[in-house]
């Protein structure tokens, strides 16, 4: 284990085997011991300290001087002096301290008393940073245990505060806040909410996550809307958490024209994939006496043989629910793909539905109903050589409504089909001088089915021959001397 010391005293120091000793044992004991539990790692494991000065004051009493170092895994304190004490396991740490525990927590204090293993401790003039995004100060910060963490006179906010900037935009006061490390919650009690430093609220008990809990339990940020529809609302997410691998969002929506709407989004994760169920039922004074409602379904999942299931519905009561309650869409697109694509093959399948929520458009007479299905298939010609490619390919499409004057008593659906075969062969070379050249030949085969059109056969078929060459000569070459030409 690395020692820095600028002057000759201090090896001479280390030179008493003693004194080495009860350095060794302090870097092992004090820093690698309780920093491995801390993070989780072996105990013993290796630790750097860096001091202007290191020395023994007494038989128990280790002292470290002068911009002190500590590095032990994703953990690094850095102070002014650190004092041990071995027979209390007591570690007095003067500051300006800075404790940082990867990217994630970051603590400024200016003194701390801690026990040997980091687990109880009291920390003055401190300021705690969360993941960048929270910011904690407190006068005092007591470590009861290796789980929780208690804070007086509290101070926090995640605006940016400056000298020139003193007040935050917003802040939360509290005589008292727990932190709460195995399930990352925040505890304050007796809080006052603040905007420029104005008391606005006053809530007796406050919890809320630790910004480095991914999903938790609890109402998220609220918002509000003004339009004529609904007037002034007021939209309340709550988040649930049901599982590792599912949770719920509720969102109740209320406004002053009387709109009275819940929201709901369901997702759950498999080892193939994930499910995502949403939906939304209303009453409002936009269609009066009745309920609206939509829901729509979306998955993604990876079969055997390497297939993958994509699907996407969505089914609303009228054509402006969903532009009521903040969708944009013009038209909706329900979808289901299967797809399994490898190096030198694609397969896909596709079921598509296109429904228009414009009133001056009629679903009935869009062609809105798509199937397709693909297969591609390449690889290498033996004797000539080259790659030889082939593709297969249907497509159909249907609407349910004629849009020219054919027999009106006529109930078929109107559709256009197609089948389509391309056979490809490319060869490519790089020829003398560096000259890169490519021949080819492609068949296109065509068998068109229409209805509904009085201008075009209902049945067709199309025949196109491709020949191809290709010379390509590169923009840079080297004489024999080396020099470009």
């Amino acid at each position: 284990m690395p020692f820095w010391h600028p002057a000759g005293q201090m090896f001479r120091k280390l030179a008493d085997p003693l004194v080495r000793a009860v350095a060794v044992w302090f870097f092992c004991a004090v820093i690698a011991s309780p920093l491995a539990a801390q993070n989780s790692g072996p105990v013993g494991e290796f630790a750097t300290l860096v001091a202007d000065s290191l020395y023994l004051d007494g038989p128990d009493r280790l002292i470290a001087e002068g911009n002190v170092e500590a590095l032990m895994r994703r953990t690094r304190l850095q102070a002014r002096r650190v004092i041990y004490e071995r027979a209390s396991g007591r570690l007095v740490i003067e500051g300006p301290i800075v404790l940082t525990e990867g990217d994630e927590v970051v603590i400024l204090a200016d003194q701390a008393e801690l026990s040997e293993g980091f687990t109880q401790g009291l920390i003055r003039s401190a300021r705690v940073v969360y993941d960048q995004q929270l910011q904690i100060a407190a006068h005092s910060i007591n470590r009861v245990d290796a789980r929780f963490t208690e804070m007086n006179s509290v101070i926090a906010s995640s605006c940016e505060i400056c000298a020139s900037r003193p007040t935050p935009l917003w802040e939360i006061r509290a005589r008292r806040v727990v932190h709460d490390d195995e399930t990352k919650q925040i505890y304050f009690e007796n809080a006052q909410f603040r905007l420029f430093g104005v008391p606005v609220v006053y809530i007796p008990r406050l919890r809320i996550p630790d910004p480095r809990l991914e999903r938790a339990t609890g109402f998220l940020s609220p918002r509000f809307v003004f339009d004529t529809k609904h007037g002034l609302g007021l939209r309340a997410p709550y988040f649930i958490v049901l599982s590792q691998d599912r949770d719920l969002l509720l969102t109740p929506f209320i406004g002053t024209l009387g709109t009275r709407a819940l929201e709901f989004r369901y997702r759950q994760a498999f080892a193939s994939g994930m499910l995502e169920l949403g939906g939304l039922v209303a009453r409002d004074s936009i269609v009066p006496g009745g309920i609206r409602a939509a829901a729509n379904i979306s998955g993604d999942f990876v079969l055997g043989q390497g297939y993958q299931l994509r699907f996407n519905l969505i089914q609303p009561s009228d054509r402006q629910v969903l532009e009521d309650y903040g969708t944009d869409d013009a038209r909706l697109t329900n979808e289901i793909t299967l797809e399994r694509v490898r190096r030198d093959q694609r397969i896909h399948v596709q079921a598509l539905q296109f429904r228009s929520l414009r009133l001056a458009e009629v679903n009935a007479a869009l062609p809105n109903r798509v199937g397709q299905a693909l297969l591609e298939q390449r690889r290498d010609i033996p004797g000539i050589g080259g790659i030889g490619a082939f593709r297969l390919e249907a497509h159909i499409h249907r609407r349910e409504q004629s849009i020219t004057p054919v027999v009106p008593a006529d109930p078929r659906p109107r559709e256009m089909a197609r089948l389509s075969l391309d056979l490809e062969w490319r060869r490519d070379a790089v020829l003398a001088g560096g000259v890169l050249g490519a021949v080819g030949l492609h068949l296109g085969l065509d068998q068109f089915q229409v209805s509904d059109d009085v201008g075009l056969p209902r049945s067709s078929s199309r025949i196109t021959p491709n020949l191809m060459a290709e010379l390509r000569w590169p923009l840079l070459r080297n004489d024999r001397a080396g020099w470009p030409m």
